[in-house]
């Protein structure tokens, strides 16, 4: 749902035709109103909401809006741990001086790198997990969703910036099968992404299960 389709119906569509979206279509709009920061259009969704669905619906947007807050922290926190323990890993190497680590000191590190990996796998998986809960389970983009948080925009940035770098995808998808017994008898040509697959899955079933007893669309 684009912002041109948005302003197209919000200005076009009467109060009555807006009166029969249900709960998650209007939550849908009233993000996307977020995202632009217009007052109008979220009042005007708000005052066409019927009262017997006004509960629901607020509680559908509270709940959404907690997943976004904590997608927001979680980036967050996945991204500047991966940057902690890449600096402590290459600060130890060379912690004996200037000359040529030592073999142990590359061993030692080697065996750090598997922290290092699992942090560019959670990463992956919590950034392409929640942008596809966004579009599958909310209806948004992924930006729009987590507009109304202010770091929002800034984490998906960081998040984004981190995993571009194709050689840390490369190092994470042989990490990945090496040690996942998920691709131990039939290794996936896209080991990541068929993690992304089970990971999304599990956030989604959360989701449904704590909006069961809110939504009824």
């Amino acid at each position: 749902m684009t912002k041109r389709r948005l302003e197209r119906d919000l200005e076009t569509l009467s109060d009555e035709v807006l009166a029969e979206l249900d709960p998650g279509e209007r939550n849908q709009y009233i993000f996307i109103a977020q995202a632009q920061d217009n007052d109008y259009w979220i009042e005007r969704l708000h005052d066409t909401c019927p009262a017997d669905q006004l509960g629901e619906t607020i509680a559908l947007g509270q709940l959404s809006l907690q997943f976004a807050f904590e997608t927001v922290y979680d980036l967050h926190t996945i991204a500047l741990q991966l940057e902690l323990f890449e600096t402590r890993n290459w600060a130890r190497i060379f912690a004996e001086g200037d000359d040529r680590p030592s073999e142990a000191a590359l061993e030692r590190a080697s065996d750090r790198a598997d922290d290092t990996q699992a942090q560019f796998v959670a990463l992956y998986l919590a950034y392409h997990g929640n942008r596809r809960f966004a579009k599958d389970v909310l209806g948004i983009e992924f930006e729009t969703w987590l507009a109304p948080h202010k770091h929002g925009s800034m984490v998906i940035d960081l998040a984004e910036d981190t995993l571009a770098d194709s050689s840390r995808r490369r190092l994470a998808e042989e990490w990945v099968l090496e040690e996942m017994e998920l691709f131990a008898d039939e290794p996936d040509d896209d080991p990541l992404d068929a993690l992304v697959d089970n990971w999304a899955e599990h956030r989604i079933a959360a989701f449904q299960r704590l909006s069961a007893g809110i939504y009824s669309g």
